[in-house]
């Protein structure tokens, strides 16, 4: 097949053209856009836009808009009977290898190089520009699509090579899971980890891929093949905690030495932050840190998790409802017995001047008398984690002050964005509701229960709508940490009228 060149001005750029002579199949001239999956499956980019332009068996292709960075150009463009080979520069030399759909509407297949890959299409298209960093919208299309689009692009990327394998294959995983096909997702998801185990080492491309794979195996109920997938991604992830554990935190804090009063008071600090936060960095940390610092009967550590700035699985209602109370709207973001201060986060070089300024703040408050008496009582039985407990020595009892019980798991493994492996004190829900119980008594006992079953339940219903969601961005990584592992209970006494935070308890959920 001949193949010839020309060059064309094309909204400043100088752009080469490619014309390709042979089979033009049923492709119609006009604008075609390249579009990519993303790699958490559930979107795709446009990122290029060609015009077409057909004289009996020659097409031109030439770029009519681009989010690529550099002199985009079109370096070559062949059509073979009902195949597609594109090759465009931009920063990187890429390819996007297609087969053409019999109605000649869409060509689908692999966009990339040697170095990663996305499952692509080209397809017609009304857009006239492409905004800098593409143009974004919801994955569209059934699942039958999805499937015709995967059998095309699964095997074609094995051309791109390795990287693009893994790359493609997650993907297709993701998008599975997202549209609830989990034995397609679990299909995909094995070739990923097939491509991913003939690789060395353990490392976060190596643990994402088998996350993926055991998330597809578990919703797929392939309980043969996931046994030994999620033994294997157990043991690399400790080989990579151990490591991470060798750095972080990058300081050590030194243990409070004790009050200067007789006081009782239990200080709340409270942290708003999230995974995908990368300033959250250096306020995690810190905040890690006071838990070896002070004993639970001198500081209770409470850690809400909020969609900010990306989805955070550790993320509820009761956090949202809770960071609404203070009107949060920013992470970090830190309160002492429910006063803002000590704010502002940073990378982890900041996380020991954070945890300075954070015992700054908690050491005089030590020594404030106690507004009131708690005491508190949790143990699980079963799938029930059952609750009591007491508030007495309150001074002027009313609506205004209200009880609050806090549900927390002390340590989960979650990584987001901000490359942070381990949460503490993690809030899984508020039992009684956010709004908690008046005390309008000088003394009074409660009860309370929490269905781990149930509870379970409604945080995977909340995660499944968030993600449904069309205006929230999808969440970026597979696992739901729900394990509710290490239970502790808050209990706390706070005026509404001021936010003011009187005491509070912390006691472990005994088994």
């Amino acid at each position: 097949m001949k193949r010839l060149f020309g060059l064309a001005l094309v909204g400043g750029l100088l752009t080469l053209t490619a014309l390709a002579q042979g089979p033009a199949g049923g492709l119609a001239a006009g604008t075609w856009q390249l579009s990519t999956l993303a790699p958490m499956g559930t979107e795709e980019n446009t990122t290029w836009l060609f015009t077409l332009e057909k004289t009996e068996d020659k097409i031109t292709a030439k770029v009519l808009s681009t989010s690529a960075k550099g002199t985009p150009e079109v370096v070559s463009f062949k059509v073979d009977g009902d195949k597609v080979k594109l090759v465009v520069k931009g920063a990187a030399e890429e390819t996007f290898e297609g087969q053409i759909s019999k109605d000649g509407k869409k060509i689908v297949g692999v966009f990339g190089n040697s170095k990663g890959a996305n499952a692509a299409y080209m397809a017609a298209s009304d857009m006239t520009t492409i905004p800098k960093k593409g143009a974004k919208q919801k994955l569209k299309g059934a699942v039958q699509d999805l499937k015709n689009w995967a059998e095309i692009s699964s095997p074609m990327a094995q051309t791109f090579g390795h990287n693009a394998i893994i790359d493609v294959n997650c993907e297709l995983a993701m998008a599975f899971l997202a549209k609830s096909d989990a034995a397609l997702a679990a299909k995909f998801a094995m070739i990923a980890e097939k491509a991913n185990s003939a690789k060395d080492g353990a490392n976060a491309e190596r643990l994402k891929v088998l996350r993926i794979a055991t998330r597809a195996l578990k919703d797929a109920g392939m309980e043969a093949d996931l046994a030994p997938m999620a033994d294997r991604l157990e043991k690399m992830e400790l080989v990579v905690d151990k490591e991470y554990h060798a750095t972080v935190p990058p300081f050590k804090g030194k243990v409070f030495a004790g009050r200067k009063s007789e006081s009782k008071r239990v200080v709340v600090m409270e942290l708003f932050t999230g995974a995908q936060c990368p300033p959250c960095v250096a306020a995690d940390v810190a905040f890690d840190v006071l838990q070896k610092t002070y004993k639970t009967n001198e500081v209770a550590l409470i850690q809400y998790h909020l969609h900010i700035p990306g989805a955070d699985p550790m993320t509820n209602s009761d956090t949202e409802a809770r960071a609404k109370y203070y009107k949060v709207n920013s992470t970090p973001s830190t309160l002492f017995d429910g006063v803002s201060k000590a704010g502002g986060g940073g990378g982890m070089a900041a996380a020991e001047k954070k945890y300075e300024a954070y015992r700054k703040v908690i050491e005089p408050l030590l020594d404030e008398p106690a507004g009131c008496h708690i005491t508190a009582s949790a143990k699980r039985v079963n799938n029930k984690v059952e609750i009591q407990t007491s508030v007495s020595g309150l001074e002027k009892p009313g609506a205004n002050f209200k009880l609050r019980l806090v549900l927390v798991e002390e340590n989960i493994r979650f990584v987001g964005v901000n490359n942070l492996r381990f949460h503490h004190q993690v809030v899984r829900a508020m039992p009684g509701g956010v709004a908690g119980v008046s005390l309008t008594n000088p003394q009074m006992t409660f009860k309370n229960e929490v269905n781990l079953t149930d509870l379970r339940k409604q945080l995977t219903k909340y995660l499944d709508n968030y993600n449904l969601t069309g205006a929230r961005a999808p969440f970026p990584q597979v696992p739901r940490p729900l394990d509710f592992n290490g239970l502790r209970v808050i209990a706390l006494v706070q005026d509404d009228t001021t936010h003011d935070i009187l005491q509070a308890v912390q006691v472990d959920v005994k088994e």
